[in-house]
């Protein structure tokens, strides 16, 4: 059996010492950038809350655009809840006037899928808003999902063109095009905000994921928005 020993020359070696150390570092800020964003108070309300200031969520009847709409309730922000089911934003204010009785909620209905009805729904839903008692500083885009395509595990090709169009509309046009309609509105009301809500598999375009080419790219695409 042959042994080798081979020694690095002391400079390569003391070269590769500091960039480990150098790369050590760099990993530790980041996990303390990582720690200190998540354990950071909020200053949301101080600000973007004034004296009646409105919060929209859209895709608030449930999952996180529900809980969004609690914890922006529970900052003080009146709150317009956007869906497409009247039954259960009804149900939502209910239980924000009951836990939050000391703020106004307001209901907004549009079908975020529809891609022929998209603009007049855009358009009804921002006029909706043009006799708020107060100004909207926060924009929540929530809604989003990844429908039958998670679901029923098939290939692109299998899909419909509805199906394709669908998601799209849902996760990157409605998103786009409320913003667009929002934000004279936004400027004019600053310090004002706008959160776009995206996934993992969204993270620089290459994350992706198995049966969610459309949904991830556009994830991918709400990120860069």
């Amino acid at each position: 059996m042959r042994v080798l020993n081979y020694h690095l020359p002391l400079r390569m070696a003391d070269a590769l010492a500091y960039l480990g150390f150098a790369l050590a570092i760099s990993q530790a800020i980041r996990l303390i950038r990582f720690i200190t964003f998540h354990l950071r108070p909020s200053r949301i309300a101080t600000t973007y809350r004034r004296p009646n200031a409105w919060a929209l969520v859209s895709g608030a009847s449930d999952g996180i655009g529900l809980g969004f709409a609690q914890e922006l309730a529970s900052h003080g922000f009146n709150i317009v809840l956007h869906g497409r089911n009247p039954t259960k934003l009804s149900r939502v204010k209910e239980d924000l006037l009951a836990s939050q009785p000391s703020i106004s909620v307001r209901i907004v209905t549009a079908d975020a899928s529809n891609s022929h009805g998209m603009k007049a729904a855009v358009e009804n839903l921002v006029a909706g808003l043009a006799d708020l008692p107060g100004p909207l500083t926060v924009l929540v885009n929530n809604v989003g999902g990844s429908g039958l395509m998670e679901s029923a595990y098939t290939p692109l090709s299998r899909h419909s063109s509805s199906d394709v169009d669908m998601l799209i509309n849902l996760n990157a046009r409605f998103s786009t095009q409320l913003t667009r309609a929002l934000l004279p509105t936004l400027q004019r009301n600053k310090p004002s905000l706008i959160i776009n809500v995206g996934r993992v598999t969204g993270i620089g375009g290459t994350m992706g994921g198995p049966y969610l080419s459309v949904y991830s790219a556009t994830k991918a695409y709400d990120l860069a928005l």
